[in-house]
């Protein structure tokens, strides 16, 4: 977190953002609809307190809200998760950023569903303390806000509240100073994929493995045959996801192994779609690898 912010006391590198809060969880297709039940307990316990260490360690400068709804009500609208437990709580100062679409979620009615215009569910969000709206799939809700304090929704002064929290974000990034007083604004585009900070990756990828059992197969030493089986080994998107930039040497298992041992040493094959009839690769898996094989064995058998 402090390395995406960088360490000095005016100016921030970038602003890096928690998400999701909270309770954000699959599956995937439903989660803007879902409610997530859960008890005082659990809540603290298995899905805060992530966010409560993380804020008490750092200056985290953003949190994103999810789409979920929690014990009812929308996690971007909620008042008891962000600001009696986020704000007050967990003494978070930074601006909340809602999931792309998750206002929207609120009032339409495949998803939460529970105000019935726009300008409601943008004046529900400021006043439980999200302070951007990141776009969604009917337009910026957020655009309603002027609606909604005709309407008499929310005061403007409440409205306020966000739109310092964002300017001050802006502030700290130097948006609106010149370049020669804010450190990062020199930074190299070099930097980006260099050596050194490709050993750092592969340095912080070796550290977070967690090896459950080796037979003194690991490490390989090279003579080794492989057979490599699932539709993920040889999938470049598996290592993006989404979001993702260009990465600049990426390496699948399939290639890594076959580096490492030769190619005559690696048989590969998908064995299985990734879901139903979705290939994330595009291409169409051969016939022949779909087969059970059974092993029966017959041991002192009468």
């Amino acid at each position: 977190m402090n390395g995406l912010q960088g360490d000095d006391d005016k100016y921030l590198k970038s602003v890096a953002t928690l998400k999701h809060y909270a309770v954000h969880s699959g599956p995937e297709v439903t989660r803007h609809s879902d409610d997530y039940a859960a008890t005082p307990k659990d809540l603290s316990e298995t899905y805060l307190s992530a966010f409560r260490d993380v804020i008490s360690e750092t200056n985290v400068a953003s949190v994103m809200c999810a789409y979920n709804s929690v014990n009812g009500t929308p996690a971007c609208g909620n008042n008891e998760l962000i600001q009696n437990k986020l704000r007050t709580e967990f003494n978070f100062t930074g601006y909340i950023v809602s999931d792309c679409g998750a206002i929207a979620d609120f009032y339409d009615r495949k998803s939460h569903n529970v105000v019935k215009t726009e300008a409601a569910a943008a004046a529900m969000a400021v006043k439980a303390g999200t302070d951007l709206n990141c776009g969604d799939h009917h337009g910026n809700t957020f655009s309603y806000l002027t609606e909604a304090v005709n309407s008499g929704l929310i005061d403007e002064t409440e409205i306020d509240v966000a739109v310092k929290r964002l300017f001050e974000a802006r502030f700290k990034l130097g948006m609106f100073d010149a370049k020669n007083n804010v450190p990062y604004s020199t930074i190299p585009l070099d930097v980006v994929g260099s050596q050194t900070h490709l050993s750092l990756s592969q340095q912080a990828a070796e550290k977070s493995l967690v090896l459950l059992k080796n037979d003194n197969l690991l490490p390989l030493k090279g003579n080794e045959k492989i057979a490599l089986i699932g539709p993920n080994a040889d999938n470049f998107m598996v290592l993006v996801g989404n979001y993702y930039g260009q990465p600049v040497n990426p390496i699948t298992p399939k290639q890594a192994l076959m580096k490492k041992l030769g190619a005559a040493q690696v048989k590969y094959t998908p064995g299985a779609s990734l879901t139903g009839e979705v290939y994330t690769h595009f291409t169409p898996i051969p016939a022949e690898h779909f087969f059970i094989s059974i092993i029966v064995a017959f041991n002192n058998l009468v």
